[in-house]
């Protein structure tokens, strides 16, 4: 009923749409250091999944492996994105900056969740294959109903869940704003602390 063959068009251009809507959440959330660094991250491993996409389908009934590797990708790089920023700090300046201003919002902990299902849903794929192809069942009811709507629902959220998050800190991070606030008052006490000493250096000498 929801089998690909027959929502063709509408499956394809969701996924399509993916990649743009990633552009566009960059665009806005850009003065956010965190949102930056996640849509990045996001967006090349889309262009490798795109540069991929050609060879999984090669692979036959083994595509959905492929399928919750490159998922399992995407969830590293939100769960991880502070190691990720930590490894790459001393050689990248936005990294850097990530890592001394790490935050973890509840936007990306739903799309932590949408990836873990991600996964699964590819796993459970695999699992069906794997019965078909040693004759346990005779059709595949969950890669043809279940498989592409759930993938198109959740690509769906993703995008929703990228945009509310690109928009939540805008102008710019509400933690980098008060870091460099912080920083801004220091040096200002700095200045202050110098002056004095230097005021009660000159008194001392009169």
């Amino acid at each position: 009923m929801f089998s690909y063959e027959n929502y063709k068009a509408l499956y394809d251009g969701v996924a399509f749409f993916i990649t743009p809507i990633n552009f566009i959440c960059l665009l806005i959330a850009w003065k956010s250091i965190n949102t930056r660094m996640l849509l990045i991250s996001l967006i090349a491993l889309e262009a490798i999944d795109t540069l991929l996409t050609g060879w999984s389908y090669t692979l036959g009934n083994n595509y959905h492996l492929y399928g919750a590797f490159i998922c399992s990708m995407f969830l590293f790089a939100v769960v991880f994105r502070r190691l990720l920023a930590k490894l790459l700090s001393k050689h990248v300046k936005l990294c850097n900056d990530v890592y001394n201003n790490f935050s973890f919002s509840k936007q990306e902990a739903a799309i932590t969740f949408m990836y873990v299902i991600f996964v699964l849903l590819h796993v459970i794929g695999f699992i069906e294959i794997k019965l078909y192809q040693y004759d346990v069942i005779d059709v595949y009811p969950f890669r043809n109903n279940v498989f592409p709507p759930s993938i198109t629902i959740l690509h769906l959220l993703e995008a929703l869940m990228l945009l509310k998050l690109s928009i939540r800190h805008l102008p710019i991070d509400d933690y980098v704003q008060h870091f460099k606030r912080r920083l801004t008052n220091d040096r200002k006490l700095e200045g202050t602390s110098s002056y004095r000493s230097s005021t009660e250096d000159k008194n001392d000498h009169s």
